[in-house]
């Protein structure tokens, strides 16, 4: 069994006191717990946020604003003697800790006592987050991600619903916060096993997180935890088309590379005059980068994105309407 230091002290919640503690990993067992959006709202940037077993650190994440705060909690290992992480049936508790005042953010702490707040070594959770007037309107028993190439496969599987209008999908990148995909209908109110599934096609090179927002007939929602999946990089670099394409002033463009590379980006205009140097240096592996084009001092019409290589060329067209 392997532990990490936490990144500061693991605040107990005894009025403020603070006390070195480790955070669990590599037990083999984990689940991702995403925080709901109202017990985070408070917090701001580099704050950290610990989940518990009492005293016990089980997992650690760094919060970032405009992010969802998705915590890796580690379960014990049940093969050693010694408690190395949370048992199953065990509440997770939370705290917050603000390093810029080395003190606990009191009116972000919380806990559960049911629901979201019970690990199981699996992953599954019964959420606590869709609980709603003391009724369960949607019994969420799997949520899982399978990749195809640059396809996404999501699965799952709900054991009862009640009131249930549906799913919205939702998916962050590492650029940017969840947005919605699409829409799946619920089936109301029923207590037989509903199985449902989406895919996402054409997903860029990089790490993506999905998530569900399941809705209500009142209009109340919920968010589920969420599933990772690592998109690899098909070629030796990847270049996304510009968007938005046409463009004022500003378009921009994804790049990722299977191993380091040394390139250049340049923008040409249809006279085959360089206008703008983007970038020129080294890119490394499997790392999502995106570049922006500004155009604002430079007239309609078309232009040429170049990127080059020692080994590789790839040419993206973008008009500029003013």
């Amino acid at each position: 069994m392997k532990k990490k230091t936490c990144l500061a002290a693991l605040l107990l919640l005894l009025g403020g006191s603070v006390q070195a503690q480790p955070c669990a990993s590599d037990t083999g067992n984990n689940a991702t717990v995403i925080l709901p959006e109202s017990a985070v709202t408070n917090l701001q940037t580099g704050d950290i946020i610990y989940a518990r077993d009492g005293a016990l650190c089980v997992g650690e994440v760094v919060y970032n604003e405009g992010m969802s705060a998705a915590i890796t909690v580690w379960g014990d290992d049940d093969q050693t003697p010694e408690v190395d992480g949370i048992p199953p049936g065990n509440a997770i508790e939370y705290s917050a800790y603000r390093p810029s005042t080395m003190m606990t953010v009191d009116d972000i702490s919380f806990s559960y006592s049911s629901g979201d707040g019970i690990y199981t070594p699996d992953g599954i959770f019964i959420l606590d987050l869709f609980v709603a007037n003391g009724l369960l309107p949607v019994e969420l028993v799997v949520f899982e991600a399978v990749v195809d190439g640059r396809d996404v496969h999501l699965r799952w599987t709900t054991a009862s619903e009640t009131n249930n209008v549906g799913f919205e999908v939702q998916r962050a990148s590492s650029e940017n916060g969840f947005h919605p995909l699409s829409f799946i209908e619920g089936h109301g109110t029923t207590l037989e096993a509903q199985q449902y599934q989406h895919t996402v096609f054409g997903l860029r090179p990089g790490r993506h997180l999905f998530r569900l927002k399941q809705i209500d007939f009142d209009g109340a929602f919920a968010y589920s935890p969420g599933v990772e999946v690592f998109i690899e990089v098909p070629e030796r670099v990847f270049v996304s088309e510009a968007y938005p394409n046409p463009f004022n002033p500003q378009t921009s463009f994804t790049l990722a590379a299977r191993q380091s590379e040394d390139l250049t980006i340049q923008v040409y205009d249809v006279r085959g005059r360089l206008v703008q140097t983007l970038f020129s240096g080294r890119v490394e592996a499997h790392e999502t980068n995106v570049f922006r084009f500004h155009a604002a001092m430079l007239k309609s019409g078309l232009y040429f994105i170049r990127v080059q290589g020692k080994t590789f060329l790839a040419t993206r067209k973008v008009m500029l309407i003013k």
